[in-house]
């Protein structure tokens, strides 16, 4: 018997020994807690490979005499060594089984593999031999259960644990807003199908009241608890020109309108002074439906959870361009991380519809307050621009009284 089968032999003795210890502890197997491995863990390779006298005189064979008890086991185990090496090493395909020692146990053949293991163990003999898996025998068929009617409602999500044989009814956990979010494809109903092409008239009123319908009952993310309304548009559907903003803030989850807070009234100055009327030649929405408190920017999974109305809004409608009002939003449609200063005035893309990323009108509040700040400028600077992509003059200046 060469040295290197021998070391392989040792070594994956001492992981099954390891394992089989692990399974007992977490309460799969039961295993007897005397030491009946005791062999392999204090024998290492290195002491059953010097075990082998040169000079041929025995040495005595003890527990306290490693190398001499590791070697009367391994001679011990060399038949079943001699059957190991004439087969492929697969330590994955093999499991731990043996002949018995005592007659009794022989004359009584195990119950299970699981009994024939713990036999083999007792008899502190280990030998890697194939053992199949135990054919299971199919079930009954259950009785048949009517089928629920189809409910286009979102569903609570839930999950019911596993039952085994004469457990407990199964137990029902009630997830948190959060933990929804993680089963966000199972916990509520998909988004309705995008259209290949914009709609008109009747046919896109009707599929936009469908999607305000799913807004106004999602529970995708945790914004869902928090809120008073939902906010899912203001304008005209036909409108050419589109506003993405990022989300509602408290006027608009109070009124369920978007753009109807302070910036909403900077961004109707805007479009008027567009020549434009900002409630028959716009259509405005945001990334996500439900309000953002504290005035935080939307977490990626609240616009993953959320953002699949907005992009059906856009199919829906088929506007010749996109504002883009802020980072958050241009983001989110562009798919990219870039900041507002780099991407402001600068035409991008999505879907083929023209986008212009600009500030947002809030920012621009914000910056009123600083000293030569060029946000006013730019943002209309940026509308100019989108005058001109659309074939519309751009008015003159205003005469101030």
């Amino acid at each position: 018997m060469s040295e290197t089968p021998l070391e392989t032999l040792l070594s994956l003795t001492r992981q099954w020994s390891a394992q089989l210890q692990w399974h007992r502890e977490l309460g799969m197997a039961e295993l007897p807690r005397d030491g009946a491995f005791a062999v392999t863990a204090e024998a290492s390779p290195e002491d059953a490979l010097a075990a082998r006298p040169s000079d041929g005189a025995p040495e005595p064979v003890s527990a306290s005499n490693p190398p001499a008890l590791a070697a009367a086991v391994s001679a011990r185990e060399a038949p079943a060594l001699e059957a190991f090496e004439a087969r492929p090493l697969d330590a994955t395909a093999f499991s731990i089984a043996a002949p018995v020692a005592d007659d009794a146990a022989a004359a009584a053949p195990a119950e299970t593999p699981r009994a024939e293991a713990l036999s083999d163990a007792r008899a502190g003999v280990v030998a890697p031999v194939l053992t199949p898996a135990p054919e299971v025998a199919p079930s009954a068929p259950a009785d048949p259960v009517e089928a629920p009617p189809t409910s286009h409602e979102a569903p609570v999500a839930t999950v019911t644990a596993p039952q085994r044989e004469g457990a407990r009814e199964p137990s029902v956990i009630h997830l948190s807003p959060v933990m929804r979010s993680l089963f966000a494809s199972v916990a509520t109903p998909a988004v309705p199908a995008v259209p290949e092409a914009p709609l008109v008239g009747p046919a896109r009123v009707a599929a936009l009241k469908v999607l305000q319908n799913q807004v106004s009952g999602c529970t995708r993310c945790g914004l869902a608890e928090g809120r008073k309304n939902t906010v899912f548009s203001r304008g005209d559907s036909g409108a050419r020109l589109m506003f993405v903003g990022e989300g509602p803030g408290e006027c608009e989850d109070l009124q369920g309108v978007a753009f109807v807070g302070a910036a909403g009234q900077l961004l109707d100055r805007v479009i008027t002074g567009m020549g434009l009327d900002p409630a028959r030649d716009v259509y405005l929405a945001n990334v996500v439906k439900c309000r953002l408190f504290s005035n935080r920017n939307p977490e990626p999974d609240e616009m993953r959870a959320c953002g699949g109305f907005l992009e059906a809004q856009i199919a829906t409608i088929g506007p010749e361009v996109i504002v883009c009002l802020g980072r958050v939003a241009a983001n989110y449609l562009l798919k990219n991380s870039e900041e507002m200063g780099r991407m402001r005035g600068q035409w991008r893309a999505y879907r083929g519809i023209a986008v212009m990323p600009t500030w947002h009108p809030s920012y621009v509040l914000r910056e009123k307050e600083t000293p030569g700040s060029p946000a006013r400028r730019e943002l209309w600077e940026d509308m100019k621009l989108v005058l001109g992509k659309l074939g519309l003059a751009v008015p003159p200046p205003r005469q101030r009284a």
